[in-house]
């Protein structure tokens, strides 16, 4: 009891990320694991925070269809300026991990809705 107590208050405790922590956060990602070279860490960073600061705005635009379809299109621009930069190998190695962390999302929210968390 205590435990998922404090496990819940820690997960209420953290702010979300400003546009330029997530593009430092992921840009580092790709060069860990992508292998992304100087001149392609420095075009995906722009890229990545470019794309965070327009879907934190439209994060801020009221609920409705227009707001799904908008940020569906920030993802495809984004997902089309990364191709162009990353490599092919690259590109599907960022694909898979995109899937994967879907299903990761999926899966808890699966759990949570089951109550099993």
């Amino acid at each position: 009891m205590v435990l998922s107590l404090s496990i819940t208050v820690h997960a209420q405790d953290r702010q979300p990320k400003t546009p330029m922590q997530r593009a430092d956060n992921q840009t580092r990602w790709m060069q860990k694991n992508l292998g992304i070279t100087n001149a392609q860490s420095e075009k995906v960073h722009d890229i990545i925070l470019y794309y965070a600061t327009e879907n934190d705005k439209a994060k801020a635009d009221p609920p409705g269809r227009d707001k799904k379809m908008e940020k569906q299109g920030i993802r495809k621009g984004r997902e089309q300026e990364l191709k162009e930069v990353l490599t092919a190998d690259q590109y599907e190695k960022y694909l898979a991990h995109l899937q994967q962390m879907k299903e990761r999302r999926q899966e808890k929210r699966g759990a949570y809705m089951q109550g099993d968390y």
